[in-house]
């Protein structure tokens, strides 16, 4: 087990609904929403305030973290069920029919030549940051060499850095190397655009401040203004300027940002 599982219960992210009960839900998915969660604190500054203090990253859903989970509902306009669900899951960065499907994390990529959506969020995920120079590319659906080499150079990064101490460095992707990519790279998960708020574009305008590309709060919602910041950084990479974050654009930002997972602009 890698650092960040510990001794927690394997879940994927995304693989049930997450709420309130008794005895209270324990696993690794609870852990990456608690980690998001925190992330989104830290990193974000809402014209409102933040939606409380970071909480216990342990793996178990407490009525601390159903509190943030009812924060988090309320701040992005959602059903405040209490329930981490598809919804909720795709502000997090996860969306469950990205690309058609499989969702990501629904299978071991551990097998050459796979295809499928889950291949095409892999391959952003890793885009978006120092990886891209390794894979060379962003948003194919089909697992090659180039992408597993990429995968292993992250997976030295998050032993390196001790960001989780532990995963295997072999570029296959199994619950320790997913856990990793759902908690550290936060972009990615699913093209952006006008109207698809979360952790995720919230990454996204840290990114265009960083470059002058966009000057507003870094508040998580994918406004005109976010969208105009894009295609100004579109037209400076001399790519179609629609003010849209799909593949392309993700490893034009990669080959910006060119850091490792876990780093924030």
């Amino acid at each position: 087990m890698a650092a960040f599982e510990g001794m927690l219960p394997h879940h994927a992210w995304g693989s049930r609904y997450i709420g309130l009960q008794t005895p209270n839900l324990i696993g690794t998915d609870v852990k990456v929403f608690q980690t998001l969660f925190n992330l989104f604190q830290r990193y974000s500054d809402p014209p409102t305030g933040a939606m409380g203090a970071p909480i216990t990253a342990d793996g178990i859903f407490t009525l601390e973290a159903g509190r943030a989970v009812r924060a988090w509902q309320s701040y992005f306009g959602l059903s405040d069920d209490g329930i981490i669900g598809p919804a909720m899951g795709a502000t997090l960065g996860q969306l469950t029919d990205a690309y058609g499907g499989p969702p990501f994390g629904s299978r071991l990529i551990s097998t050459p030549r796979l295809s499928g959506g889950d291949i095409i969020v892999l391959g952003n995920r890793l885009a978006c940051y120092r990886y891209v120079t390794v894979a060379g590319h962003a948003g194919r659906a089909r697992m090659d060499a180039a992408t597993r080499a990429a995968v292993m150079q992250l997976q030295q990064d998050m032993n390196a850095q001790g960001s989780d101490m532990g995963v295997p460095v072999d570029g296959l992707v199994r619950f320790e190397t997913f856990d990793a990519l759902w908690a550290y790279t936060c972009v990615g998960g699913r093209n952006l655009r006008q109207g698809r708020h979360g952790i995720d574009t919230l990454w996204l305008q840290r990114f265009l401040r960083s470059l002058g590309f966009y000057d507003g709060r870094a508040d998580g919602y994918f406004t005109s203004v976010v969208a105009s910041g894009v295609k100004a950084f579109q037209t400076s990479r001399r790519i179609a300027a629609d003010g849209q974050v799909g593949p392309r654009t993700m490893y034009h930002v990669g080959q910006v940002f060119n850091k490792s997972a876990g780093l924030w602009p």
